[in-house]
């Protein structure tokens, strides 16, 4: 009789304990995943928390590496009572960026994989910028040379790289310019598969060790009202690289790219992007180190060239204060010299997807986009926008 009684008596006492744990769970999930304001998930809280993050877990339908799967975490890092919008008058009403760490890997169908670690560092009230990383990746892609005669020749290259970056920028007082210097070193270990080399692509590039450094200064305007998802402002970026072999590397060359992304409320729940892209070469620069297009929908490294040019355009229509509808599309230009760009063959892409406002504080969004290129389909996971 003791026996049954003490057994019922644990059975109350686990009952009790798991639902009191459930409540509790339930309360802490409530009160740090959703938004008093409208009662819907929302991260906010929990990112403003010491701990805070964002977990991301994506497929990978990047159409170079195959279909696959990434996973990460972001850190948010915030002193307690810091502010969320800059105190500075001039730039009233936009969003103070966080610091951020970030974690990540990623494996794909096709053998590919990889894992990254950086941290990106606002001080002083938005006046230093800093972006670090470091990595290490092995890559199964496929290049199809730089020259108009080579677009339906291919190779199959197998590249494991070891990328290193550090980035410090400092603003301009009393603007929203800032100068920068940034140092980027990669170190690739190159494994062609059999056949014969593609034109314009010599035969020290494709086997062996090979590394590219370079210092590059660089110029950035930056007036968005939000570093995640924008809804107005310009981001601009122009800058000079210099690759040489007193930086670590094995080339020398030059590198010239201009980037710049705009943001303009056309209606009250409609915002249109437009980004456009160039970028230069000039030099020994070796193959992997080629610009190409980018754009959702076409593989990288598929159209490459020394002289690269893209335009595309975005625009997002919130439906409700959550949930909104993106639309994209665009078209690119790659070539071997800035005259043959207007003969080089026109590619583009278009798609759409959606978004939905995660951390309504911090102007978050994230979403799903599907894409068609000249060639395929691919999805994408996105986290704040596309263009960053």
């Amino acid at each position: 009789m003791s026996r049954s009684v003490a057994i019922l008596g644990f059975l109350i006492a686990t009952i009790l304990l798991l639902s009191t744990t459930s409540a509790a769970a339930e309360t802490f999930f409530k009160d740090m995943f959703t938004d008093p304001a409208d009662g819907a998930f929302d991260m906010s809280r929990f990112i403003k928390t010491r701990t805070g993050f964002v977990p991301i877990l994506a497929p990978v339908t990047e159409p170079a590496v195959g279909y696959g799967a990434a996973g990460g975490v972001v850190f948010f890092h915030r002193k307690e009572g810091e502010p969320l919008r800059d105190p500075a008058p001039a730039r009233e009403g936009r969003m103070t960026p966080p610091s951020l760490t970030a974690v990540a890997g990623f494996a794909t169908e096709n053998g590919s994989w990889g894992v990254f670690g950086g941290h990106r560092g606002v001080w002083k009230e938005d006046r230093i910028r800093y972006l670090g990383g470091l990595g290490y990746a092995d890559l199964q892609l496929t290049f199809y040379g730089t020259l108009p005669q080579t677009s339906g020749i291919s190779r199959d290259v197998e590249i494991r790289t070891v990328p290193f970056l550090q980035d410090l920028g400092v603003r301009i007082p009393g603007s929203d310019f800032f100068a920068g210097l940034r140092y980027a070193f990669v170190s690739s270990d190159i494994t062609l598969s059999p056949g014969g080399n593609l034109p314009g692509i010599t035969d020290r590039e494709w086997t062996g060790n090979s590394k590219i450094g370079g210092l590059i200064p660089y110029l950035e305007y930056d007036s968005t009202d939000n570093f995640f998802t924008p809804n107005r402002g310009i981001h601009a970026r122009a800058s000079l690289g210099f690759f040489d072999r007193i930086f670590g590397g094995d080339y020398d060359y030059r590198e010239l790219q201009a980037k710049a992304v705009g943001y303009w409320p056309v209606l009250p729940n409609v915002v249109a992007g437009l980004r456009a892209d160039g970028q230069f070469v000039a030099g020994d620069a070796p193959f992997y180190a080629l610009p190409f297009v980018q754009l959702r929908g076409i593989p990288a490294l598929r159209y490459q060239g020394t002289d690269v040019l893209t335009l595309e355009t975005e625009e997002r229509w919130m439906v409700t204060p959550r949930w909104g509808l993106v639309g994209f599309a665009g078209i690119g230009k790659a070539a071997d010299g800035f005259d043959a760009l207007q003969d080089a063959e026109t590619v583009w892409n278009a798609g759409g997807g959606f978004r939905y406002l995660t951390a309504r504080e911090f102007g978050l969004h994230m979403g799903i986009d599907v894409a068609r290129g000249p060639e395929q389909w691919a999805i994408y996971v996105v986290f704040g926008n596309s263009w960053f």
